[in-house]
């Protein structure tokens, strides 16, 4: 973004003239950053949606997703019965979560499944309302989401700002 100046003389009207200069570039850099705001949260829904639809399992429909505003930005939203499934995956075969290799515990997809209990114990796979997620691979929609608003950002903002 350019440099902007700004000189004004000491009278009166002078001051005046300025103060509206930076009242009116005020308001201008204010609705930049809501029109930034608006378009990151829109690539990051677009993401969501891919990754959503692509971890979306057979005779079940993709979560769905929209953006909500919050006080300073905006949050973008999944709902449905398979969310946690898609974003983190299941079963031993998953491997682990791209950012998670340096946790304190396992936190890799599948990893609740070495504690035979519950469900788990029963079928000898993850099952969720009639559907097998044994070996599901995570799509972590919310998390490319995420990276894909990152590697925008700069790109975005010298468009929205010039």
């Amino acid at each position: 973004m350019a440099t902007r100046k700004i000189s004004f003389g000491l009278s009166p009207d002078a001051i005046k003239d300025a103060v509206d200069y930076l009242e009116t570039y005020k308001k201008w850099v204010n609705q930049k950053i809501d029109e930034l705001m608006i378009r990151l949260a829109a690539v990051g829904l677009e993401t969501a949606r891919v990754y959503f639809q692509q971890g979306a399992t057979e005779g079940n429909e993709a979560p769905e997703t929209w953006v909500e505003p919050i006080e300073n930005g905006f949050k973008i939203i999944a709902r449905g019965k398979d969310v946690f499934f898609i974003e983190f995956g299941a079963g031993d075969a998953a491997g682990n979560h791209p950012d998670a290799t340096n946790a304190p515990v396992d936190t890799s997809p599948g990893s609740y499944s070495k504690i035979n209990t519950g469900e788990y114990a029963k079928y000898q796979s993850w099952h969720h309302k009639g559907v097998k997620y044994t070996e599901l691979q995570p799509q972590m929609p919310m998390y490319h989401a995420m990276r894909e608003i990152e590697r925008n950002v700069q790109k975005i903002a010298k468009e929205v700002f010039s």
